[in-house]
């Protein structure tokens, strides 16, 4: 086994980020002290300091990080900041790879077992947005979209240290017979239930995008429920929030055409980022996000309009890759 040089991790709290960091803590021998961490307004990244021996995954890029590992576009706060990347096996930056733990199965220090198979293939499905279909996609007999859910319920770090130290460890089903995930488990049952029920008056279509404002509703973004109930929309905006901030995200329907937009770059002008076809805003209110999502949505109906040459439809299973 490659000794890693990291002893404390900063993962992003999503399943791509546990997943990512699982497979970090899988390869060292080392209890790595393990840092979930999230977007929101003036975060400053670059500006702190971080210890010796620290890594992240899936997260914004830190010129300091003796290991970091990203694949989102938006990844470097300036090109100044870029200019300070140098690419080795422990320092990768990959675009094109749709999830995290994609990148990190093919490291050479990373010892891959057919256990990951399902890890991996899911982090590409969820963070690519790589369903079948919206069905699929809202679809929570899933054990891997269940954990996905999960996470995002769970904001207690010591119950998300458990959840990646048991990803290294064990199969997603045995992930969630963890005591910690019980109500959680629950809660994303009752929540899916919930939005279910008053989506008729969450969701709203303006042109061509749809928005689902679940500012006033404290459970995890569905983003797939607008693709679901409205499949010919090509945008889906999403407002909701988290500890940290109120989120504004915006998503390409994965099966539609690929849009006009690179979404990444959009939110970034608003102190966002992402990726081509997914991206978001952490903002400080609600009614700055719902500001922002009506400028966006109104930016984006633009830019639909002037679509001028047809662009081959994408195959339900293999859609835009998403962050």
């Amino acid at each position: 086994m490659t000794a890693l040089p990291v002893r404390q991790l900063y993962y992003h709290r999503d399943y791509d980020g546990v997943v990512a960091a699982a497979m970090v803590q899988a390869s060292t021998h080392i209890d790595l002290d393990l840092r979930p961490i999230q977007y929101r307004p003036n975060l400053a990244w670059t500006s702190r300091h971080l210890a010796p021996h620290t890594g992240i995954v899936d997260f914004l890029y830190h010129p300091e990080a003796t290991l970091w590992i990203d694949h989102h576009d938006t990844t470097f706060a300036t090109e100044a900041t870029q200019q300070t990347f140098r690419a080795d096996a422990f320092h990768v930056f990959a675009p094109e790879a749709a999830s995290c733990p994609g990148v990190i199965v093919e490291l050479p220090w990373f010892e891959r077992g057919e256990r990951w198979n399902d890890y991996v293939r899911w982090a590409n499905l969820i963070d690519g947005a790589a369903y079948e279909s919206a069905v699929q996609a809202n679809d929570l007999k899933n054990p891997h979209l269940v954990l996905s859910h999960v996470i995002a319920e769970v904001t207690d770090p010591h119950s998300l240290e458990l959840v990646v130290r048991a990803v290294a460890q064990k199969p997603v089903g045995q992930v969630l017979e963890l005591r910690d995930l019980q109500a959680p488990q629950a809660r994303v049952m009752r929540d899916d239930a919930r939005i279910r029920e008053n989506l008729p008056k969450l969701l709203l279509v303006h042109g061509q995008v749809a928005t689902l404002d679940q500012s006033d509703l404290p459970i995890p973004y569905r983003r797939y429920l607008a693709y679901e109930r409205y499949p010919q929309i090509r945008y889906g905006i999403g407002l909701y929030r988290t500890e940290e901030a109120t989120i504004v995200s915006v998503g390409e329907n994965p099966w539609s055409r690929r849009g006009p937009v690179h979404l990444g770059q959009l939110c970034k002008e608003f102190g966002g980022g992402g990726r081509r076809s997914t991206a978001g805003v952490p903002v400080r209110s609600v009614d700055e996000a719902r500001t922002l999502a009506a400028l966006l949505t109104d930016r984006l109906n633009e830019a639909l309009r002037s679509e001028k040459l047809p662009v081959v439809s994408r195959s339900g299973s293999n859609p835009t890759n998403a962050a």
